[in-house]
């Protein structure tokens, strides 16, 4: 998926523990595109032009994929499994990965998923960053590259800005989740979780003949109060889900509206806060959305 071989004119030597590594100096961050790469920032920690040898940190996307960290490499023994990693910035300890093996012919290539919660502030932290140090440790070796951050900003701020996010997880049972959520809420008020009926139903939101869902959050309340926690002037909170054909959910939104319509177009039609149309609570505001080929949400004009 990421060839940095084709993409670097100085190759890059993998020193490693279990390899005595050559005096040779860090290539500078650089930013690249290609025919199978969309935007991609990359750092070679060593290098050595004369053996071909080289190791290669990266934060890439493919023209058809989201964006992904990977590590390149030839000079150096498989990994022989999952290699645990650690990047320490300006001697902090800034992520945590697990790097799998993408087989290639003619070098290594390990590749890590992209995770929100960790990469997000991840991402600040090497553009502002001094130096930073990735730690490897897999089945057969272990591995350590100090590396600059000088001139990183630009080749990592143009992969956030042109490479996707990838799609968030399935969610396998939606109901479950809402329920176990509301049930701690309540359990910290000091009272126990209450459903009514109107809970779940299970419209088919986009077309396709599989039942979808939309999770009634005003359905869920608590001994201890009357009303729902989960509702207010702008109505409960709601979640529409669509069926996925591997199975699980992908959600489409979870926020508050005052009542829906699934259309047989399919046309999802949304009851809102008066607000959101530019106007007071009170006043009437629908919106008209459907889906794309990706399954989220465009609003209709």
């Amino acid at each position: 998926m990421f060839p940095f071989v084709r993409v670097f004119s100085a190759a890059c030597l993998y020193g490693a523990v279990t390899w005595a590594p050559a005096a040779v100096a860090q290539t500078p961050w650089q930013s690249y595109s290609n025919d199978q790469i969309k935007a991609g920032a990359a750092v070679c920690p060593t290098s050595d032009a004369q053996t071909g040898n080289f190791f290669c940190f990266a934060l890439a996307c493919s023209h058809d994929g989201p964006r992904a960290w990977t590590i390149t490499y030839a000079g150096g023994a498989s990994p022989g499994g999952a290699v645990q990693a650690t990047l320490s910035i300006n001697g902090r300890r800034a992520a945590d990965f697990t790097f799998m093996e993408v087989p290639r012919p003619d070098y290594v290539e390990l590749q890590a998923n992209w995770e929100a919660d960790r990469d997000a502030l991840l991402s600040d932290q090497l553009v502002g960053g001094g130096s930073a140090r990735l730690t490897l440790a897999a089945p057969n070796w272990t591995a350590g590259y100090d590396f600059s951050l000088a001139g990183a900003q630009a080749p990592i701020v143009n992969v956030v800005r042109t490479c996707p996010l990838p799609p968030p997880p399935a969610v396998m049972d939606p109901v479950a989740r809402a329920q176990a959520e509301a049930a701690g809420f309540c359990q910290q008020m000091g009272g126990a979780l209450k459903v009514s009926d109107d809970l779940v139903s299970k419209p088919d939101l986009n077309g396709d003949g599989r039942e979808d869902l939309v999770v009634n959050w005003g359905a869920l309340g608590c001994t201890t109060g009357a009303m729902s926690p989960y509702c207010g002037s702008a109505g409960c909170v709601h979640g529409l889900f669509v069926a996925l054909e591997t199975g699980g959910y992908k959600e489409l939104l979870e926020t508050n509206i005052r009542g829906y319509e699934a259309q047989t177009m399919p046309v999802i039609t949304l009851h809102l806060h008066g607000g959101s149309c530019g106007g007071v609570g009170a006043d009437r505001c629908v919106k008209y959305f459907t889906l794309d080929e990706a399954l989220d949400l465009d609003e209709l004009d």
